[in-house]
């Protein structure tokens, strides 16, 4: 991996991936605060693949990177809840 970056936003945790090689169901690990948290693909490229998710027993994502080059940006929301689930532009939450 070349670049690994993470940024709070609000109640959510972003967090960029980059890679310049090959990968075949690599292991990524997360931050602790990821495990339960709904996971969203905000952006990758083509030739990225997420295959699994693990929360247990230390959050990670199983991926493939093809074609030598790929970033994935991936959205966790940290307040779980029917209340606090992400909406989109003005969506109203009850």
């Amino acid at each position: 991996m070349t670049s690994f970056l993470c940024r709070h936003e609000y109640d959510d945790l972003l967090v960029y991936m980059d890679f310049h090689r090959d990968l075949q169901q690599k292991a990524i690990p997360l931050p602790d605060e990821v495990a339960g948290c709904r996971m969203e693909v905000v952006e990758q490229a083509d030739s990225v693949t997420v295959s699994e998710r693990h929360d247990a027993p230390r959050p990670r994502i199983v991926l493939d990177v093809r074609g030598g080059y790929g970033y994935i940006v991936l959205r966790f929301c940290r307040s779980w809840g029917a209340a606090k689930a992400r909406t989109r532009p003005g969506e109203r939450v009850s």
